[in-house]
């Protein structure tokens, strides 16, 4: 009788990258999958489709950073924040590191042992979590994998990389992974306010003295410039980008550079300022609004031409590109694109400025945005969570950029 060999299914694990931008006003997600023994990808990077309660329960890849809060009971609630009895709770994002746009409605007055933006980012970040972490076990992507590794790169507001409460993101992104993986019966449709401080309580020591390898956040504007290193269409050059989002206007200007074939990105300057469409929108009259605008960009420029002029000596044009959700606001271009002609004037040699579409730009066409990035899906809006997912030791470093 012939030996019959038992042969067992040989193990295929699969590593999948997923990439948070947690906006102030909205939360936008992407994902890849690489097979790990190969290290080679499995599908291209694709961002994620989830129920707006916002628009009748249709898909969009925008979801609104906002929580329900039911103050006669204490409970916090995901998704069901339109509920008339219901209070919506919003810009718990920036309110983690800033007043200047508080967490709204009466849940600011609940006494708790950990911050309520912080309680909330947490809330919400672990539904994130959980919807991807669905859609990627459903996807094509991994049918053939019998074992999933889970990577997060999430974007945070930073520009002062060394300032201790940057690292409060890090804290959260860390405790909504904990409560997703360790503690799923915490992540419901609804949880009590009380509940969820007790168990951040009981978390962040676990967290702080013994944190996942696999979490990382990225300041927002790094990934953008990312895009123009990563995509071979962009050309040597001088660029700005101008990222208007609800909190922060995130600003970079920056050469790229290609030697021996090899490309390279030196930052001139980046800032990242409190003048977000929402804080100009309770207060358009503020003249601060203006300053900040202004001083920080034409600091920028006013550095290009003094310390690099040898970079831009023989350039005949510097791109300037709006993005996020409010960039078609008049106010922003007007005082970007203004603050570009008094520097063309006033220095000599200085190249002409012109406004360009980032997704024409780093594509030509879309076939080519989609081989160069390897995306499925054509938005500006999403940029950020689209380079956000890849290794994180595979993110390049930036000359110029403090953070590496």
């Amino acid at each position: 009788m012939p030996f019959i060999f038992n042969r067992q299914p040989i193990d295929r694990v699969a590593n999948v990258y997923i990439g948070i931008d947690f906006g102030a006003t909205y939360t936008k997600l992407a994902f890849r999958v690489m097979d790990a023994g190969t290290n080679t990808l499995a599908g291209r990077i694709k961002t994620i489709q989830i129920e707006n309660p916002e628009q009748g329960g249709q898909t969009t890849r925008y979801y609104p950073s906002k929580l329900g809060f039911n103050s006669k009971n204490g409970e916090l609630i995901f998704h069901d924040f339109k509920q008339s009895n219901i209070e919506e709770v919003k810009y718990f994002k920036y309110s983690i590191l800033n007043t200047i746009l508080p967490t709204t409605g009466a849940i600011q007055r609940v006494k708790t042992k950990n911050a309520i933006p912080c309680l909330c980012a947490a809330f919400f970040l672990a539904h994130m979590i959980k919807i991807i972490k669905g859609d990627v076990e459903k996807s094509d992507d991994v049918r053939n994998y019998n074992e999933l590794k889970w990577h997060i790169n999430m974007g945070k507001p930073a520009n002062k990389f060394n300032e201790k409460s940057y690292h409060i993101y890090d804290e959260v992104l860390q405790i909504a992974w904990q409560l997703v993986e360790g503690y799923s019966g915490f992540i419901q449709h609804k949880i009590k306010l009380e509940e969820l401080d007790g168990k951040y309580t009981e978390l962040r020591t676990q967290v702080n003295s013994s944190p996942n390898p696999n979490l990382h956040t990225v300041p927002e504007l790094y990934a953008e410039i990312v895009a123009f290193l990563q995509s071979s269409s962009v050309d040597q050059g001088l660029y700005t980008v101008v990222d208007v989002g609800g909190a922060t206007v995130d600003l970079a200007v920056f050469f790229k550079e290609i030697s021996n074939n090899i490309p390279s990105i030196r930052c001139v300057a980046q800032e990242v300022s409190p003048v977000g469409y929402e804080i100009f929108r309770q207060d358009s009259n503020n003249i601060e609004n203006v300053q900040r605008i202004d001083f920080c960009y034409g600091n920028a420029l006013t550095d290009v031409y003094q310390r690099h002029r040898f970079l831009i000596q023989n350039l005949q044009r510097h791109k300037v590109f709006f993005m996020g959700g409010a960039r078609g606001v008049k106010f922003y271009r007007e005082h970007v694109l203004g603050m570009s002609e008094v520097h063309v004037q006033n220095f000599i040699n200085f190249p002409d400025t012109i406004e360009v579409d980032i997704v024409d730009f780093l594509s030509s066409n879309r076939n080519t945005f989609k081989s160069n990035l390897n995306t499925d899906f054509l938005d500006q809006r999403l940029l950020i969570a689209q380079m956000l997912a890849q290794p994180f030791v595979e993110i390049p470093k930036l000359k110029g950029a403090p953070w590496f």
